[in-house]
């Protein structure tokens, strides 16, 4: 492809929907690189392409209700057809609503390394007061974390051993994943996880060999394997 030719519409629509072969992408990587007018062009359908992804993710529900309209039906095949990211992103929120399990980033723990000076044992949460947690002497350290009906309490021993303690109204505490996490540029990052018992306790190791995370806010603290109570 010389700078004599541009790169023609079908090819770039290939080209930001990762369609076209490696030799023909390499070509098209060259030549946008020195041609403005195809570079204007290919960043103008990038936009377009990450718009219709915003769009198509308000979709969903009404997708996986069948209840769609004729408009967003013909939007819908057209995008979807071409976009294996939003095809992937359905094909797991499929999952989610036939398995009943969710997701949620429920906060960020600062510093897990910062001392909390409890003055009074009544400030911890009733749920941890109550038979699951260390005895009083033994605790240092508490953060709170709450969201969605879901309250997660980090507490960090005198051992220096963090463990996390969870309750909701709404949802099954055993069996929930519960991970510390770092935020990167192409998402989150887990560095430690564990799984709660039946008393939706978790057992996330010791402080001292946690790795330090890079975001200014701190650990990200994610729940997934989230199941609604069924009355």
């Amino acid at each position: 492809m010389s700078m004599q030719t541009h790169v023609g519409e079908k090819d770039i629509y290939r080209y930001i929907y990762g369609m076209l072969p490696e030799k023909t992408k390499i070509e098209v990587d060259l030549h946008i690189s020195e041609c403005e007018e195809c570079m204007a062009k290919v960043t103008e359908l990038l936009h377009r392409k990450m718009e219709a992804c915003k769009k198509i993710g308000g979709l969903f529900l009404k997708a996986y209700k069948n209840s769609l309209t004729e408009e967003e039906v013909k939007f819908w095949d057209a995008h979807i057809k071409l976009c294996d990211k939003c095809a992937l992103r359905y094909a797991e929120f499929v999952k989610t609503k036939e398995e009943g399990f969710i997701s949620v980033l429920i906060g960020h723990a600062k510093d897990l390394s910062e001392i909390f000076k409890i003055q009074d044992f009544l400030r911890l949460p009733a749920f941890v007061i109550e038979g699951k947690t260390e005895e009083k002497s033994e605790i240092r350290n508490v953060i709170s974390l709450s969201k969605k009906g879901i309250v997660v309490v980090l507490v960090i021993d005198k051992g220096g051993n963090i463990k996390a303690y969870m309750s909701s109204d709404r949802h099954l505490i055993s069996g929930v994943k519960i991970a510390l996490a770092d935020r990167k540029k192409t998402g989150f990052e887990k560095i430690r996880e564990a799984i709660t018992n039946s008393d939706g306790v978790a057992d996330l190791g010791n402080i001292a060999t946690l790795p330090r995370v890079s975001s200014k806010k701190g650990y990200a603290v994610i729940l997934s394997n989230l199941k609604e109570k069924v009355d």
